[in-house]
């Protein structure tokens, strides 16, 4: 993987899956410095619209991972595939990326590692916020702002497929079978945020309401030693107002608990600062396609190095995040009625 003289050689990247958010990682591949090179998806006349001349397009997954020039797999397949495709990129010698929830249970979760490790091969998921320049500098202010008080993570957005899935067309999100859900789809992102900030909690609570056969409005009560973390969750709606910590010291306001795209802190004066985090962020809470290319192009950048052999540390606190992660959600799913 390594050139002459210490240059490293573009990292080959294939996709597996073509919707929009494979769009947006294929764009991010390229602006991260790296190649995409390769798509599949069972429909191969959508592989090769996608693909647009610019890569390869497969129409059969076992076919494209006999292909050698891969080097990265980004799974973007419903949720319930997770887990097996990655096991087969991993067998077939690919390195995987993949899409969150990075399994459905912590048994499957450990089985994929457990291949990863076996074949010597890096495996992760694709979880923005833990990628965040915001994250160091936050973890820092808040070790400054006396004891947390409560901390409040709120993602609530209004599915674009709610009107198709009220009139009985189920996209995946609403489809049990394919491990759809708002905890699933959305719920991954401030546990996973709780986790890095806060550590694993010491117990769980858990509420849903329905659409069909799977949860639709979440809240979810994270209890630690002298705190709570309320997490809320929607696809029925748009939430604007954002995510907040509150500290003996301080307050600090989340800017897209998805992508954690800036933080303020406001002290007991109401003096408001935006913490510096080393990058320059949006004003809005909101994703747009720009946004969502450039942040998604830093986890290509990190997971890139995680390949090349670079930030051991950070590739394995992100694995054990992501069981952390994966045990919440499982004990989750257990008391909403899943």
């Amino acid at each position: 993987m390594e050139g002459t003289g210490g240059d490293m050689r573009r990292l080959n990247y294939a996709i597996i899956g073509t919707n929009w958010l494979s769009k947006h990682y294929a764009a991010a591949i390229e602006e991260a410095g790296e190649r995409f090179y390769a798509v599949c998806s069972r429909d191969l006349q959508k592989a090769e619209a996608f693909a647009g001349g610019r890569a390869r397009a497969y129409g059969d997954l076992e076919e494209m991972l006999k292909d050698p020039a891969i080097d990265v797999v980004y799974n973007c397949t419903p949720n319930v595939h997770h887990g097996p495709i990655s096991i087969a990129c991993l067998r077939a010698g690919k390195h995987v990326f993949c899409e969150k929830p990075v399994t459905m249970s912590v048994e499957e979760y450990g089985e994929v590692c457990r291949v990863a490790d076996e074949e010597g091969k890096r495996f992760s998921e694709a979880i923005m916020n833990y990628f965040s320049p915001a994250i160091p500098a936050l973890k820092k202010e808040l070790h400054k702002s006396g004891d947390i008080i409560i901390a409040r993570f709120d993602f609530s957005q209004r599915s674009s497929k709610l009107e198709a899935a009220k009139q009985g067309i189920l996209a995946s999100t609403f489809h049990k079978g394919s491990g759809g859900g708002v905890l699933m789809d959305l719920g991954v992102y401030p546990l996973h945020l709780a986790v890095n900030l806060f550590g694993a909690p010491k117990s769980l609570q858990a509420f849903a309401r329905w659409f069909g056969e799977v949860d639709i409005t979440d809240t979810l009560v994270l209890s630690y030693e002298s705190f709570d973390v309320v997490i809320t969750l929607s696809k029925l709606g748009q939430g604007y107002a954002g995510s907040e910590i509150i500290c003996d010291k301080a307050t600090f306001g989340l800017k897209n608990i998805s992508m954690l795209l800036g933080v303020t802190k406001t002290d007991l004066s109401r003096e408001m600062s935006m913490i510096d985090c080393g990058a320059s962020m949006p004003d809005s809470v909101m994703n747009d396609s720009e946004i969502f290319v450039h942040t998604a192009s830093r986890l290509v950048r990190s997971f890139s190095g995680m390949v090349r052999g670079e930030a051991e540390d950070d590739y394995l606190s992100l694995r054990r995040n992501s069981l952390e992660v994966q045990k919440l959600l499982q004990e989750a799913k257990l008391q909403i009625g899943y």
